[in-house]
């Protein structure tokens, strides 16, 4: 054993001094070789957290410049349209804008509309080659400026005002840029109102004309449905009077020939014509008198929409058939039809109670709300001229339910 000890410890001895030097020498290359990869790879960091901020910055920039002009985005956001400056008619908006015009046109030629700076430009050591270069730039900056602003005039729709008005003012801004240095071109503040007062001005004027155009239509829709009413009237004006005249020398005759019972029957009908002649007479002379109908259309509206509207025609009924013309895939379901002396105020208070609910809050003249019929029974019990004799609840959309069954049987 002790042998073999001393022969371990020749080994040890020998080797030692060799080995531990050798291995630390190749473990301290590894580290200056990992410390070396780690330096590469913060560096690395570094250039892309830089190229990173460059492109957020950029983005940023970007953002700040870019309007938002897709029709689908605004229409997103977009209510009832408030007028920036209220008048009575579409003629007064025009009469304005033909004013504001010429305020523009005479803030140009006063030199009103570009600023420059007082310092003297030179060109080729030339003072008046310098002014004029000012002169000649000045006028393709405010050119550019009002292109740019005419052409959001001319493509101006109302709902995109605020989106216009933002474009000119990035325009403006870029424009000023390109003429801040050395020459200090700028389009001034009053000249920039004008033109953002111009599309101000021409969104209210065409918004102002579009409802006019719509009132004008209803208006005449509106003429028409009085003339049929009036038409029916008188037709059946007629009818009565040529009837009652039947009536009585049918009387007179069976008088004649001593038929009292006969002509006491008669006289019963001839009452009867007299009191549907004075009804007639009635609704000519009382032209709020009429029907208010409650109806709806699952197969066109879908459910939970109804429409609710007012007709004089003596036959409600043959409005209705109207509205469910060809322009809609099924007829129109009855809940209600509603006679009351005064049929224009009872609409008009039923499209006040629902006024939160209507499908179009912007165009008011048409008469859809989301309501469910139930809804507007109990309006109408709870009114004083309504006159409400039978009401359906459910509607029965029968061409509309045959269709969904027809396709379910076809697998479509």
């Amino acid at each position: 054993m002790e042998a073999e000890i001393a022969e371990l410890r020749r080994f040890v001895d020998q080797v030692l001094p060799t080995a531990i030097p050798a291995r630390y020498a190749e473990l301290e290359g590894q580290i200056q070789s990992q410390t070396k990869a780690c330096e590469e790879i913060a560096q690395r960091r570094q250039t892309l957290q830089r190229e990173l901020d460059e492109f957020q910055a950029e983005h940023s920039r970007l953002s700040e410049e870019v309007v938002a002009l897709r029709d689908e985005a605004i229409l997103q956001e977009v209510g009832v349209y408030d007028y920036r400056h209220p008048m009575e008619s579409a003629s007064e908006y025009k009469e304005a804008l033909s004013s504001l015009r010429r305020e523009i046109k005479e803030c140009v030629k006063v030199d009103g509309a570009v600023s420059t700076s007082d310092s003297t430009w030179t060109v080729n050591e030339s003072k008046s080659q310098g002014r004029k270069m000012i002169r000649d730039t000045s006028k393709l900056l405010l050119r550019a400026y009002n292109n740019e602003a005419d052409t959001l005039v001319d493509k101006l729709r109302p709902f995109r005002l605020d989106a216009a008005v933002a474009r000119l003012e990035k325009s403006r801004t870029a424009i000023n840029r390109l003429g801040a240095q050395p020459m200090e071109i700028a389009i001034t503040g009053r000249y920039h109102r004008l033109r953002i007062r111009e599309l101000e001005l021409t969104a209210d004027w065409l918004t102002k004309k579009e409802a006019e155009k719509e009132e004008a239509k209803a208006e005449r829709a509106l003429m028409r449905e009085e003339a049929k009413a009036r038409r029916e009237i008188e037709a059946e004006r007629k009818r009565l009077v040529k009837e009652r005249a039947q009536y009585a020398a049918l009387v007179k005759k069976l008088k004649a020939d001593g038929n009292i019972e006969e002509a006491e029957e008669q006289e019963a009908k001839l009452a009867e014509i007299d009191e549907a002649f004075l009804t007639v007479e009635e609704r000519a002379a009382n032209t709020k008198a009429g029907h208010v109908y409650v109806i709806s259309n699952i197969g066109a509206l879908g459910e939970g929409v109804v429409k609710i509207g007012m007709t004089r025609r003596l036959d409600p009924l043959d409005r209705v058939k109207e509205l469910g013309d060809a322009s809609v895939p099924f007829g129109y379901d009855i809940h209600a039809l509603v006679f009351s002396s005064d049929a224009v105020q009872l609409e008009r208070d039923l499209h006040e109670r629902f006024g939160g609910q209507r499908v179009n809050l912007v165009n008011l003249r048409r008469e859809f709300f989301y309501v469910s019929p139930d809804e507007v029974r109990q309006v109408l019990e709870d009114h004083d001229s309504a006159v409400l004799t039978d009401f359906v609840k459910e509607p029965e959309a029968v061409e509309w339910h045959m269709s969904k069954n027809s396709r379910l049987a076809n697998g479509s």
